[in-house]
């Protein structure tokens, strides 16, 4: 039996609700409060920070080898601090989150029951979670896998292997789980703009459609219209809690994968991190996934506008109709993504600007060591 759109996005929606709610953060639960998982979870993440830095002490003090600074850097000034920002930022607000979800759970419900058409757009943002989900359970598990040292334990020793591997397998369940759920839950509602201007086109063509077959009915086409205006103001007030919720997330993201870039670049360039590819393509992939993301958000504005100028039968509207509908042309042309922090559009071609920086400071710092 075939899945109705609104089934598969909650089920996806429950596997992440699931993880988060293992690192005690599951803010899309109304009832949610800080209990003994989320204090845990702060723990093992403030924990992680001690250990880096005690990984920058003795890499320094014993072993004599800067590499291994960067390399701890990396996972700590990268890894960690994106884990810690999106549970923040889920904490901090998650009245607006929930909100977001329930819009989406409504915007599905209500208009998975009208044709095949609006099914066939419901049913695409659904498939687009469902890559994103994969993508996100693949990298942010491997990544989770990092190496420590703790002060006092020689992991050289059958009692200090064993301790080292339990903390490890700690640090595996709170970031895999934990970091997936939060580039899910930060995805889940952003990849559903998308779906909002398929769902228009499907407005305009029911439009037109009662235009020419009751071209008298102002009544019925003016009401159509509202409809489709109303419609776009729910996609304007979704878009602009999108980029209020995932501002600093997104930020936070990026200033992290660019710095990780850079110094796993220079240490693969060194010759004395093997593992570092693992790292590298976790930070290019989902810096590729949000630009992607966002590039497709850009898309489907520019698409409300193309909608209003060629799904339209203009002719066939009333003069009152029209002035309604180039009132919200005039809208849908100011309408902004998302960003990287408050100037930087979130696209692909800020990522490879992005990818540009990296290789320019990468080769610099490589000339500079050589020298």
């Amino acid at each position: 039996m075939t899945k109705e759109p609104s089934q598969r996005f909650r089920e996806i929606v429950r596997v992440t609700r699931f993880c988060a709610n293992l690192c005690g953060s599951d803010v899309f639960d109304p009832n949610y409060r800080i209990n003994i998982r989320t204090v845990l979870v702060l723990g093992v993440i403030l924990f992680s920070f001690s250990c880096c830095g005690y990984c920058i002490h003795y890499s320094i003090t014993v072993k004599g080898d800067w590499t291994l600074v960067i390399q701890a850097l990396c996972m700590g000034g990268g890894t960690l601090v994106q884990g810690f920002s999106h549970m923040m930022g889920f904490m901090f607000r998650p009245a607006e989150l929930r909100v977001l979800l329930e819009e989406t759970h409504t915007l599905y419900e209500r208009h998975e029951k009208i044709d095949s058409d609006y099914r066939l757009y419901l049913n695409r943002g659904v498939d687009l979670l469902t890559r994103l989900m994969k993508i996100c359970a693949f990298f942010n598990t491997i990544l989770a896998v990092v190496g420590i040292y703790l002060d006092a334990i020689d992991p050289e020793t059958e009692r200090g292997f064993l301790i080292t591997m339990i903390l490890q397998s700690c640090f595996i369940a709170v970031g895999g789980f934990g970091l997936y759920a939060g580039d899910m839950g930060t995805l889940t509602t952003i990849t559903q703009i998308m779906t909002f201007k398929g769902l228009f086109c499907c407005k305009l063509r029911d439009l037109n459609e009662i235009l020419l077959d009751e071209p008298d009915n102002k009544t019925k086409s003016l009401e159509a219209l509202r409809d489709i205006i109303q419609f776009h103001q729910q996609y304007l007030s979704f878009i602009e809690r999108n980029r209020s919720v995932s501002f600093w997330t997104i930020f936070v993201k990026f200033l992290t994968n660019f710095f990780g870039l850079v110094c796993t670049v220079f240490c693969i360039l060194l010759g004395v991190w093997p593992a570092g590819y693992i790292y590298m393509a976790y930070c290019f992939t989902m810096m590729y996934v949000y630009c992607g993301v966002g590039t497709m958000i850009d898309i489907a504005n520019d698409g409300f506008i193309e909608a209003c100028y060629n799904g339209v039968l203009w002719y066939e509207l009333s003069a009152l109709e029209r002035k309604m509908l180039h009132t919200m042309m005039i809208i849908a042309q100011n309408t902004k993504g998302l960003s990287v922090g408050p100037f930087v559009p979130l696209s692909v071609n800020t990522g490879l600007q992005m990818t540009k920086m990296i290789y320019s400071m990468t080769m610099m710092l490589f000339n500079f060591v050589s020298q």
